[in-house]
């Protein structure tokens, strides 16, 4: 758990992540898409070098991160490790899947992590608080038009993006405000002249999750910004008294 050094190393990462070129030493993969839902990102030897050291350094610690969901973690990890440097021999069918199925395996551990840690919907979905329009939930209509949503306690809540973010509310402001950071950067076009700004990083992580989950599309990016997320709560949240 609360664990700064790690902390940093995590958002330090994931931002070479972010800013590293194609033409950066060590650059074992890039992926970039324009539109709203835009990126422009860079898998490096350094990053397969920081999973390997996570599967090291977690450890069942609190009822949010216990022996199931670090197991789980661990695997999406070794998913990726396996298929940018495998230590033993892989099917090449098999090994050309395995960022996917660490993307299957991703998201529902983040939408489990999120519950815990927040604690204001049960495993049904339900709520136990109300959310107000201060929250900032919205929901993009047909005709692009972000419409805000609130819910009362004891309603449904189903989208990705809305868990995430009264997740969010419940973390200390600092902690808040990194998050903030990173999703200013996250929003930058990656088109020059271009200010339309890209959509927030739940936002992307449902749409990321609702295209693979429904057959649709697979990017490649998914598990990483997932596995970078978890690593930012597990080493920024406190650690449970004994």
């Amino acid at each position: 758990m609360l664990n700064p050094d790690w902390y940093n190393r995590t958002t330090t990462t994931l931002n070479l992540m972010l800013n590293t070129t194609p033409a950066a030493p060590g650059v074992l993969q890039w992926f970039q898409q324009f539109g709203t839902h835009g990126y422009s990102f860079c898998i490096a030897e350094v990053h397969i070098e920081y999973l390997r050291d996570v599967n090291s350094a977690i450890a069942p610690e609190s009822a949010v991160f216990n022996f199931e969901m670090i197991q789980r973690w661990r695997t999406l990890n070794s998913l990726l490790i396996t298929y940018y440097r495998p230590d033993v021999p892989v099917p090449k069918d098999l090994q050309g899947e395995l960022p996917g199925l660490a993307a299957l395996l991703s998201f529902p551990l983040l939408e489990e992590i999120a519950r815990r840690v927040s604690n204001s919907w049960d495993e049904n979905g339900l709520l136990n608080v109300a959310v107000p329009v201060e929250l900032g939930l919205s929901r993009i209509d047909s005709k692009g038009n972000r419409q805000a949503k609130t819910f009362k306690k004891g309603d449904k809540i189903v989208d990705l993006s809305h868990k995430l973010l009264v997740m969010k509310a419940t973390l200390s402001e600092d902690f808040q405000q990194g998050i903030e950071s990173l999703d200013r950067r996250l929003r930058v076009s990656n088109i020059e002249g271009v200010s339309m700004p890209h959509v927030t990083l739940f936002e992307r992580l449902e749409y990321f999750r609702n295209m693979w989950l429904h057959g649709r599309r697979f990017i490649g990016i998914e598990a990483w910004l997932v596995t970078f997320f978890l690593a930012m709560l597990h080493f920024r949240l406190p650690r449970p008294r004994a």
